[in-house]
Protein backbone atom coordinates (compact mmCIF):
# COMPACT_ATOMS: atom_id res chain seq x y z
CA UNK A 1 0.00 0.00 0.00
CA UNK A 2 2.72 2.41 0.58
CA UNK A 3 4.26 1.97 -2.90
CA UNK A 4 0.91 3.16 -4.43
CA UNK A 5 0.86 6.07 -2.02
CA UNK A 6 4.40 7.12 -2.93
CA UNK A 7 3.23 6.74 -6.66
CA UNK A 8 0.73 9.02 -6.17
CA UNK A 9 2.20 11.57 -3.79
CA UNK A 10 4.84 11.57 -6.45
CA UNK A 11 2.37 11.78 -9.76
CA UNK A 12 0.59 14.52 -8.14
CA UNK A 13 3.74 17.01 -7.77
CA UNK A 14 5.31 18.31 -10.81
CA UNK A 15 2.23 17.30 -12.72
CA UNK A 16 4.13 13.88 -13.37
CA UNK A 17 1.16 11.17 -13.65
CA UNK A 18 2.03 7.69 -12.91
CA UNK A 19 0.06 4.84 -13.46
CA UNK A 20 -0.55 3.10 -10.31
CA UNK A 21 -2.12 0.71 -11.84
CA UNK A 22 0.79 -0.99 -13.75
CA UNK A 23 3.38 0.18 -11.11
CA UNK A 24 2.31 -1.90 -8.22
CA UNK A 25 -0.07 -4.66 -6.66
CA UNK A 26 -2.39 -3.77 -3.63
CA UNK A 27 -3.06 -7.44 -2.15
CA UNK A 28 -6.10 -5.76 -0.36
CA UNK A 29 -8.08 -5.53 -4.00
CA UNK A 30 -10.36 -7.90 -5.13
CA UNK A 31 -9.79 -8.94 -8.61
CA UNK A 32 -12.61 -7.58 -11.18
CA UNK A 33 -13.14 -11.24 -12.49
CA UNK A 34 -14.47 -11.87 -8.78
CA UNK A 35 -17.04 -8.73 -8.95
CA UNK A 36 -20.62 -9.53 -9.00
CA UNK A 37 -23.23 -6.95 -9.54
CA UNK A 38 -24.31 -7.30 -6.04
CA UNK A 39 -20.98 -6.10 -4.89
CA UNK A 40 -20.21 -3.65 -8.07
CA UNK A 41 -23.10 -2.16 -6.47
CA UNK A 42 -21.66 -1.90 -2.82
CA UNK A 43 -18.42 -0.60 -3.63
CA UNK A 44 -20.23 2.01 -5.83
CA UNK A 45 -22.39 3.30 -2.73
CA UNK A 46 -19.53 3.02 -0.42
CA UNK A 47 -17.13 5.09 -2.72
CA UNK A 48 -20.41 7.49 -2.77
CA UNK A 49 -20.61 7.45 1.16
CA UNK A 50 -16.76 8.06 1.60
CA UNK A 51 -16.42 10.85 -0.86
CA UNK A 52 -19.16 12.53 0.93
CA UNK A 53 -17.22 12.35 3.78
CA UNK A 54 -13.99 14.00 2.43
CA UNK A 55 -16.02 16.52 0.84
CA UNK A 56 -17.73 16.99 4.28
CA UNK A 57 -14.65 16.94 6.44
CA UNK A 58 -12.64 19.79 4.05
CA UNK A 59 -15.22 21.56 3.87
CA UNK A 60 -15.61 22.00 7.72
CA UNK A 61 -11.93 22.30 8.22
CA UNK A 62 -11.65 24.85 5.23
CA UNK A 63 -9.42 22.85 3.15
CA UNK A 64 -11.34 23.18 0.14
CA UNK A 65 -9.70 24.26 -2.97
CA UNK A 66 -11.31 24.94 -6.20
CA UNK A 67 -9.11 21.16 -7.40
CA UNK A 68 -8.53 18.94 -4.87
CA UNK A 69 -7.08 15.43 -5.79
CA UNK A 70 -8.95 12.37 -3.89
CA UNK A 71 -7.95 9.39 -5.41
CA UNK A 72 -5.14 8.61 -2.85
CA UNK A 73 -8.03 8.73 -0.19
CA UNK A 74 -10.66 6.51 -2.70
CA UNK A 75 -8.41 4.29 -4.27
CA UNK A 76 -9.60 1.26 -2.61
CA UNK A 77 -12.61 0.96 -4.42
CA UNK A 78 -11.16 0.90 -7.39
CA UNK A 79 -10.39 -3.19 -8.19
CA UNK A 80 -7.38 -3.72 -10.52
CA UNK A 81 -7.29 -4.66 -13.31
CA UNK A 82 -10.05 -2.40 -14.18
CA UNK A 83 -12.30 -2.61 -17.41
CA UNK A 84 -13.75 0.25 -18.77
CA UNK A 85 -17.11 -1.51 -18.34
CA UNK A 86 -16.87 -2.28 -14.47
CA UNK A 87 -15.57 1.18 -13.83
CA UNK A 88 -18.22 2.79 -15.69
CA UNK A 89 -21.04 0.51 -13.64
CA UNK A 90 -19.27 1.45 -10.21
CA UNK A 91 -19.30 5.30 -11.04
CA UNK A 92 -22.97 5.02 -12.05
CA UNK A 93 -23.89 2.95 -8.93
CA UNK A 94 -22.31 5.80 -6.93
CA UNK A 95 -24.52 7.81 -8.33
CA UNK A 96 -22.60 9.56 -11.10
CA UNK A 97 -23.26 10.62 -14.43
CA UNK A 98 -20.88 8.71 -17.11
CA UNK A 99 -19.66 10.03 -20.35
CA UNK A 100 -19.94 7.09 -23.04
CA UNK A 101 -16.37 7.15 -25.33
CA UNK A 102 -17.18 8.19 -28.98
CA UNK A 103 -15.45 8.78 -31.92
CA UNK A 104 -12.63 10.72 -31.34
CA UNK A 105 -10.95 13.14 -34.40
CA UNK A 106 -8.02 11.20 -35.54
CA UNK A 107 -4.67 12.52 -33.10
CA UNK A 108 -1.52 11.14 -32.13
CA UNK A 109 -0.90 12.33 -28.46
CA UNK A 110 -3.35 10.75 -25.83
CA UNK A 111 -5.38 13.73 -24.11
CA UNK A 112 -9.13 14.57 -22.01
CA UNK A 113 -10.64 13.78 -25.21
CA UNK A 114 -10.09 10.38 -24.51
CA UNK A 115 -11.22 10.17 -21.83
CA UNK A 116 -14.32 9.02 -20.23
CA UNK A 117 -15.58 11.28 -17.04
CA UNK A 118 -18.14 11.09 -14.29
CA UNK A 119 -19.62 13.74 -12.42
CA UNK A 120 -22.13 14.02 -9.51
CA UNK A 121 -23.23 17.67 -7.63
CA UNK A 122 -21.76 17.15 -4.33
CA UNK A 123 -23.38 20.69 -3.51
CA UNK A 124 -24.90 23.40 -5.05
CA UNK A 125 -25.83 27.29 -4.06
CA UNK A 126 -25.54 30.18 -6.18
CA UNK A 127 -22.91 31.07 -6.72
CA UNK A 128 -20.95 27.88 -6.29
CA UNK A 129 -20.92 24.05 -7.44
CA UNK A 130 -19.31 21.60 -5.99
CA UNK A 131 -18.94 18.67 -7.84
CA UNK A 132 -16.94 14.92 -7.57
CA UNK A 133 -15.63 14.66 -10.56
CA UNK A 134 -13.74 11.16 -12.29
CA UNK A 135 -11.71 10.68 -15.24
CA UNK A 136 -10.86 7.48 -16.88
CA UNK A 137 -7.99 7.02 -18.71
CA UNK A 138 -7.20 4.68 -21.23
CA UNK A 139 -3.32 3.43 -21.87
CA UNK A 140 -4.18 4.58 -25.16
CA UNK A 141 -5.56 6.13 -27.80
CA UNK A 142 -8.80 4.18 -28.40
CA UNK A 143 -8.26 1.41 -26.27
CA UNK A 144 -11.24 0.98 -24.14
CA UNK A 145 -10.43 -2.31 -22.74
CA UNK A 146 -8.60 -1.81 -19.71
CA UNK A 147 -8.70 1.27 -17.72
CA UNK A 148 -5.04 2.69 -17.61
CA UNK A 149 -5.42 5.32 -15.20
CA UNK A 150 -7.79 6.84 -12.42
CA UNK A 151 -7.88 10.82 -11.65
CA UNK A 152 -10.63 12.03 -8.99
CA UNK A 153 -11.26 14.79 -7.87
CA UNK A 154 -13.51 17.41 -5.86
CA UNK A 155 -14.13 20.50 -7.44
CA UNK A 156 -15.04 23.97 -6.83
CA UNK A 157 -16.75 26.34 -9.37
CA UNK A 158 -17.97 29.92 -9.22
CA UNK A 159 -20.64 30.06 -11.85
Amino acid sequence: MWKILAIALIGSFGGIYLNAFAQAKMETHMSENSLTPQQIDQRGKALKSAVQKIYRERKANGMLKSRNDIFPEIQQFFPEPLTFDTAEKLLQAAGLKVSRHSDVPAHSILDFRDNVVGILVLDEKFPQSVKFVVSLVPSKIGDYTVVGRVEADISVSNI
